[in-house]
């Protein structure tokens, strides 16, 4: 097991140089976007699919093409009244033959019963300009009492869309994988559940193997212990094969998994073991599988402070090129980052961004640019004022620069430590707020346009904080003590 500690990193500094285009920018547009995906059309620009609000309205889907000079290309929008579009992520743009489709979780108010909504998968067509040829909702076809959670898709190699998640299970406290299939039409040609009896299985990403058999990640919780889960099934989604990657007395949950080029796999996933004294509670990870899916190496993003790993892509050397958020020691908010191992899993390096420092920033996507660099997207506040959030759009060279001249450089943090914990991270139902000292603290959870959505007064040593009744998603935490600190964050809840 290699250990990225980066408190004992060894410092080292790279020169970066130049590729053909470097910029980061912030696209604004009305409430507030995100942007989830990312896919090239051409060699010369690039299509994003983002979640955007709408004033006094739902959130919708923005379509965004841009150049690599960063000029906006085009700009479409589709909304529909009542509706929320959300839960496409990393790899939910797919592009195919001169055309695009983006698949999600839409949530729909319940006539019956107005406090608890409606969550089925949607699937979108646009055609190569961006606009909507057309976007199916389904549900006719599927149950209306049970809540999709949706998370990924992925074009099969005889056109059909996969669409990956969980529902609930027969227990109403556990769910289960959920897959389903549609064709280029968006008629749902199959759907299918996994799950084992009294376990609680959180299916998030999908792929189809070059041997047209599907592999599918996620997570299984069985009573106080977690892993990540993989199952791999024929073409058709039948004779499933189970496989649970136990590691360690640790609590592991996956996030996502991909054939590597050269053989076996690459997994991202979360741990809760503390690697040293001081470290943030929760540590990300990426590991190297073998073809047998058993461990090869697995390199830790652990420090005094909170690191999430959201999209990562193999390139064609062999090193993996990843993003996410990172917590900044000083001002405490997180900032978008880029790095980059090597083959075996040592860190080449690494390059944080933040457009107005005193609010946060998230890296959700990741592509490799045809120039050599690369393009990530995801969310950040104007540079300006830090008050209204936007999507978020950065192209580097090859080095993780975005400006016109930078080092790039692997450099540990000024320590710090968390006086209060929150987790799990991602959660389900129920987040734990850990107080050992007892310190008088509020607590103020929001959703990513800052509406509070959970507050907590108190000094207990302990306190759980019900989340069940909020949709699946990125939330924030923002945590007062009495003595004037400040601690924030960011939780995913499924």
């Amino acid at each position: 097991m290699r250990l990225l500690v980066l408190l004992l990193c060894l410092v080292c500094s790279i020169n970066a140089y130049s590729q053909t285009y470097k910029f980061k920018l912030t696209h604004h547009y009305q409430e507030g976007s995100w942007a989830r995906s990312i896919v090239f059309h051409s060699d010369t620009n690039f299509w994003i699919a983002a979640q955007t609000e709408f004033s006094g309205g739902p959130w919708g889907i923005m379509m965004l093409r841009y150049d690599l000079e960063g000029n906006l290309m085009t700009q479409k929008v589709f909304a529909k009244t009542d509706y929320v579009y959300q839960g496409f992520n990393s790899g939910s743009l797919l592009k195919g033959d001169s055309i695009y489709y983006l698949a999600g979780q839409a949530d729909y108010p319940n006539p019956n019963d107005p406090m608890n909504g409606f969550a089925v998968p949607f699937l979108a067509k646009f055609d190569r300009n961006g606009d909507t040829i057309w976007i199916r909702h389904y549900n006719q076809e599927l149950n209306l009492s049970r809540g999709y959670y949706i998370f990924s898709c992925t074009l099969t190699q005889d056109s059909g869309i996969l669409i990956a998640g969980s529902r609930p299970g027969n227990n109403p406290a556990h769910r289960d994988f959920f897959l389903m299939k549609a064709d280029t039409a968006g008629d749902l040609l199959w759907h299918k559940t996994y799950g084992v009896y009294g376990t609680d299985e959180r299916g998030i990403f999908v792929r189809q193997l070059s041997d047209s058999r599907i592999l599918f990640s996620g997570t299984r919780y069985q009573g106080a212990d977690s892993n990540p889960w993989l199952i791999i099934t024929d073409a058709d989604g039948n004779n499933p094969v189970y496989k649970e990657l136990n590691w360690s007395n640790a609590l592991y949950a996956s996030v996502d998994i991909k054939p590597a080029k050269t053989g076996g796999y690459y997994i991202i996933g979360t741990t809760d073991s503390v690697l040293l004294a001081g470290d943030y509670h929760l540590s990300y990870f990426i590991a190297r599988l073998d073809d047998s899916m058993n461990l090869v190496w697995r390199s830790f993003f652990n420090s005094p402070y909170m690191t999430q790993v959201w999209d990562f892509k193999e390139l064609d050397n062999g090193n993996i090129v990843f993003c996410g958020d990172r917590k900044d020691s000083i001002v405490n908010f997180s900032y978008g980052y880029i790095a980059q191992l090597d083959s075996n899993g040592s860190l080449r390096w690494w390059q944080t961004y933040h457009e107005y420092p005193m609010n946060h920033h998230y890296l959700s996507a990741i592509e490799a640019a045809p120039d050599g660099g690369f393009v990530a997207v995801g969310s950040a506040m104007d540079a300006a004022t830090g008050t209204h959030q936007g999507a978020w759009i950065l192209k580097t060279d090859s080095l993780g620069c975005a400006l016109a001249s930078c080092v790039t450089s692997v450099m540990p943090p000024p320590a710090r430590t968390h006086e209060i914990q929150v987790y799990p991270n991602p959660v389900t139902d129920y987040l734990q707020i850990g107080n050992e000292g007892k310190k008088s603290l509020e607590l103020e959870l929001t959703d990513m346009t800052g509406a509070v959505l959970r507050l907590y007064e108190g000094s207990n040593p302990r306190y759980i904080l019900d989340l069940r009744g909020l949709s699946p998603g990125l939330y924030c935490y923002r945590i007062r003590l009495k003595d004037g600190k400040l601690q924030t964050g960011r939780i995913t809840k499924l």
